[in-house]
């Protein structure tokens, strides 16, 4: 008979308890865990707003749609993991491509027109690292670093001449060959063309602090950020640029210059969430705003917040699975269109325009919800 130190039916009871913990902080780490239950039932929470509701668009090959990009006119464009759709405001398909990397991450860039040229992402555990494709489908360049690499790509300079950051390496965008880089990559958090001259800076939070830093390497703004915030900020360009930071029910909102633009205050009762796509539908950052946020991936949850330009929150709705997009939709003098990317489908949202703009600004004493 083995003893104890050299039975196998141990050895085997071991290594699935190992194999079982190892699993258990892949799951948490990946976001695992229940849905809290203010999240569990898809609703809408806050109805201040008129707003009409109805599924545009449904494709189940694009599986979670990361960026919605209007190309003018009544089109649009919607990229997926591994297709990318042209549809007219209507909804109606025109033609699809497929894309050579499975994206999990993407960013799209456009010309001077606004018309989507390159997409530029990565894939899941560095496979690829980073890539390159064209809008039509083909593949400019591909890096796999595997797990070593595993960071999201961020971009900065122009389209035609740029530079991808990744981990700690940089690639020429057209080609992607290794180069040196002035900006260093580290605690970057996304890119845009913040000062206007057609270049994108990326912003980078470092030591507490947010900082613009342009493609030379130069800070040319930065701003504290609270203690009190949670999570990532996220960069938005549509369509100009602003930044929004999470915090103790509240989402800061900061303009091009990292200037505090807006406190937007969301129900305490809801969880930390990372916001992951915004929009301004009316009046710049300063007007109507449209956010989505996440919470951890297991939970498959995602809540849409409209607030109105006086800082109120007019509509709240919480949705039964995970988006990932946002962008305006276009606009007329009774209604404001807003398009929201889910998996493999995407939602229309008209808002009455008045619910938006003729709310009337409170105090600072006044501003919140009333639970």
């Amino acid at each position: 008979m083995p003893s104890a130190a050299h039975d196998p039916t141990r050895l085997r009871t071991s290594c699935v308890t190992v194999a079982f913990a190892a699993l258990s902080v892949i799951i948490s780490a990946c976001g695992g865990g229940s849905t809290p239950r203010v999240l569990s039932t898809p609703r809408v929470e806050v109805s201040g707003a008129e707003v009409l509701k109805h599924r545009l668009f449904r494709d189940d090959r694009l599986n979670l749609i990361k960026r919605i990009v209007n190309v003018g006119g009544d089109r649009f464009v919607v990229f997926g993991n591994q297709l990318a759709c042209t549809i007219r405001a209507s909804g109606a398909p025109e033609q699809c491509v497929d894309l050579p990397v499975d994206f999990w991450n993407l960013g799209v860039l456009t010309d001077a027109n606004g018309q989507p040229t390159t997409i530029i992402g990565n894939g899941g555990w560095g496979k690829p690292s980073a890539a390159s494709a064209s809008v039509q489908g083909a593949l400019k360049w591909r890096f796999d670093g595997d797990f070593q690499v595993m960071d999201t790509p961020v971009f900065v300079g122009t389209p035609e001449h740029g530079i991808v950051l990744v981990g700690n390496l940089a690639f020429d965008s057209q080609t992607g060959a290794r180069v040196p880089a002035n900006p260093c990559k580290c605690g970057a958090v996304g890119s845009a063309d913040f000062d206007g001259d057609g270049m994108r800076e990326i912003l980078q939070v470092v030591d507490g602090e947010m900082r613009i830093m342009n493609e030379s390497g130069n800070v040319v703004a930065k701003r504290a950020i609270d203690r009190g915030t949670a999570g990532t900020p996220l960069v938005s360009y549509d369509p100009e640029p602003f930044v929004i930071v999470a915090g103790n029910n509240e989402l800061s909102v900061y303009d091009r210059e990292l200037k505090p633009a807006r406190r937007l205050r969301t129900p305490d009762t809801m969880p930390s969430l990372q916001p992951v796509a915004a929009t301004v539908l009316d009046g710049g950052v300063s007007g109507a705003i449209a956010v989505l946020a996440t919470g951890r991936g297991g939970w498959h949850r995602s809540v849409l917040y409209i607030f109105a330009a006086s800082d109120q929150l007019v509509y709240m709705e919480i949705l039964g699975d995970d988006y990932g997009s946002i962008a305006s939709g276009g606009s007329d003098e009774r209604a404001i269109n807003l398009l929201v990317g889910g998996r493999g489908e995407i939602w229309s949202y008209q808002v009455a325009r008045e619910s938006v703009t003729n709310v009337r600004r409170h105090s600072n004493a006044e501003r919140g919800l009333r639970q």
